[in-house]
């Protein structure tokens, strides 16, 4: 756990969270426009399409996260920060799709193709985004005491005071916590592979008549991670249920079914 990068002159703490987002948006943005550039895209009107998709991503995390929580709502300015365990991504995702989607239309660019080129830019920076909840502490695993890969967090971390509330006597205000499932590297970890799989895939099956084929796919290995990983690792997440079925669920379902979609869709075009 490494949740302050390095202090500031003045003694203000930089978060290794927001360093790690920053990183990721970054690099997201070269690996996409090269993604656009390869398909033919006009990456000079991209750059702006990116900047669009993070703006309303970022808000869509956080708008989300927040109507799920209104009471962490703090002003404006608490809001606009893009903060550990309190992002939604799977509104970030649709919002960061949608406006895509406006953008692109009033340009006459094509949708499909660019959320092609993001999709593994996508997964890859989620991908950090996770690494950087680990090294922060947050969305932490359930106790795992006979996992050999277990973490154990240090004293006064989330996993530690959360600990404390949720199992009383069985840990102590002196100690580190008790050890629990990395759920945010295994979170990373698929992330990761999805990406580098999409990136393989790309170099071997591009063209017109594979056009949605990876944004469809990025849907899908974002969608199985979070209906897989997290809902039965992670300890402090609280369950929002929608007629006794969880959001999670829902949502996974949802991005896999359109996904699935989305594939058959493009099957059918390349006939």
């Amino acid at each position: 756990m490494h949740p302050v990068l390095f202090e500031l002159p003045g003694g203000a703490p930089l978060p290794t969270y927001g360093v790690l987002v920053a990183v990721a948006l970054l690099l997201g943005w070269i690996t996409s426009l090269a993604n656009a550039k390869a398909r033919g895209l006009e990456v000079e009107r991209l750059g702006l399409a990116y900047l669009i998709a993070v703006v309303a991503g970022l808000l869509g995390a956080r708008a989300l996260w927040v109507a799920q929580h209104p009471d962490s709502y703090d002003g404006v300015l608490g809001f606009l920060q893009p903060r550990s365990g309190q992002m939604a991504l799977g509104g970030g995702i649709l919002a960061a799709a949608l406006a895509s989607w406006a953008y692109c239309k009033k340009e006459g660019l094509s949708w499909v193709a660019w959320l092609d080129a993001l999709a593994g830019p996508v997964l890859m920076g989620l991908a950090l985004e996770r690494f950087g909840a680990f090294l922060a502490g947050d969305e932490f695993g359930l106790y795992a005491p006979d996992v050999a890969w277990a973490v154990e967090f240090p004293n006064k971390s989330p996993a530690h005071l959360f600990q404390l509330y949720k199992m009383p006597g069985a840990v102590s205000p002196s100690s580190r916590a008790l050890p629990v499932h990395p759920t945010q590297l295994y979170a990373a970890l698929s992330l990761g592979l999805g990406a580098a799989w999409l990136w393989w895939l790309d170099r071997r099956q591009r063209g017109p008549a594979y056009a949605g084929q990876f944004a469809a796919w990025g849907f899908i290995v974002y969608a199985l991670g979070r209906m897989v990983i997290e809902p039965i690792f992670q300890a402090e997440r609280r369950p929002i249920e929608i007629a006794g079925i969880s959001l999670d669920l829902i949502a996974g379902l949802f991005y896999v079914g359109l996904g699935l979609l989305w594939l058959r869709r493009g099957r059918a075009r390349g006939a």
